[in-house]
């Protein structure tokens, strides 16, 4: 699901990203944290997020606030996992 991710994918956001599993995959390829941003809507995983992946943004919200979070109100990837099955696209928000 994460093939082809790398520094040159642009911005990433994750929702559903629960204790960060896929968020590692997308990272490991080399994309440097300041291009993902999590949202998830628990409390707990958001902290949990912002210790494990320094650099990262964490949103302790929902899907409908990606445009006040994401750089540019815009994200090259987006990835659900809270809903199955779990969907990528890629999507402007302008």
């Amino acid at each position: 699901m994460v093939a082809g991710l790398g520094p040159q994918t642009g911005p990433v956001a994750e929702f559903g990203p629960g204790t960060g599993g896929m968020t590692q995959a997308v990272i490991d390829p080399g994309l440097p944290p300041d291009q993902v941003t999590l949202f998830d809507v628990n409390p707990t995983f958001a902290s949990h997020l912002r210790t494990r992946f320094p650099g990262v943004h964490v949103v302790n919200a929902g899907a409908r606030t990606i445009a006040a979070h994401c750089p540019d109100g815009e994200a090259a990837i987006v990835i659900w996992f809270n809903l199955p099955p779990a969907r990528v696209c890629t999507c402007s928000l302008g």
